[in-house]
């Protein structure tokens, strides 16, 4: 699967090469701008493409951080998604703690926590039990862009988060 810049903080994820899909018994659904009406075809395979179009993505009750569900595991009791998050430059999210294993690729930007700064293309693997409070880099005054982009992260989150404080996500 290949993940390309489709314009400025949006990315797209590509098809996956045919050579990978021989076991599969047809080609894969690939769907398009659905904010969280993915769900799986015939051969169990999601696809999806990630769109620059702001309707997609949900507002969260912290200012300047919104997110866009790709799976929401129905089944589980224990929370597990995968989601992408923007967070706008200076934006905050309260220190939470990870009830499973969450694992984080940046897509554009960074964000900072009290393991340090962590910038595009980086991977982070937060066990089971930790927690932390990001922020994301760059200067909340300034327009976003090249020189000031958003955080855009895609996480898997196994079992959730819950907040620190007495505020609710």
């Amino acid at each position: 699967m290949t993940l390309t810049e489709a314009g400025p903080g949006a990315f797209e994820l590509g098809s996956v090469p045919r050579r990978e899909l021989q076991h599969w018994p047809r080609e894969p659904t690939v769907f398009s701008s659905q904010p969280m009406a993915l769900s799986e075809q015939f051969t169990g395979l999601v696809c999806a493409t990630v769109e620059g179009d702001p309707h997609l993505w949900q507002a969260t009750r912290h200012p300047g951080i919104s997110w866009r569900p790709l799976h929401v595991d129905p089944d589980s009791r224990a929370g597990d998604a995968t989601v992408l998050i923007r967070m706008e430059p200076g934006s905050s999210y309260p220190e939470h703690e990870h009830l499973g294993v969450e694992e984080v690729l940046i897509l554009a930007g960074g964000y900072r926590d009290a393991d340090g700064e962590h910038r595009a293309g980086s991977y982070l693997r937060y066990p089971e039990g930790s927690r932390h409070a990001p922020v994301a880099l760059g200067d909340p005054r300034a327009n976003i862009g090249v020189g000031n982009p958003a955080c855009v992260l895609f996480a898997v989150a196994h079992g959730g988060v819950r907040l620190t404080t007495t505020e609710s996500i």
